[in-house]
């Protein structure tokens, strides 16, 4: 899976492969503050950098395929 930059706005960038969002909001030194990824027909899972897993919108822990989740942590920990 290859992401490819969309877009940015403001302290956001979007990256997309196919249907399946990755979204990185940083503060305004640059420091990542936020990952999120969003696939179709999913709830918008945002990644826990210290635990170093994804989780839903409630708390609670969430799988993601490896492939997509490996694709878009060397994205999002490789972008700038």
């Amino acid at each position: 899976m290859n992401f490819e930059f969309v877009t940015q706005d403001y302290r956001t960038f979007v990256y997309a492969s196919d249907e399946t969002t990755l979204e990185i909001t940083c503060d305004m030194e640059g420091e990542r503050e936020r990952i999120l990824l969003a696939q179709p027909g999913q709830v918008t899972l945002r990644y826990h950098e210290e635990g170093g897993f994804w989780y839903t919108p409630k708390g609670q822990r969430a799988e993601v395929p490896a492939s997509v989740s490996e694709a878009a942590l060397q994205v999002a920990f490789t972008h700038h």
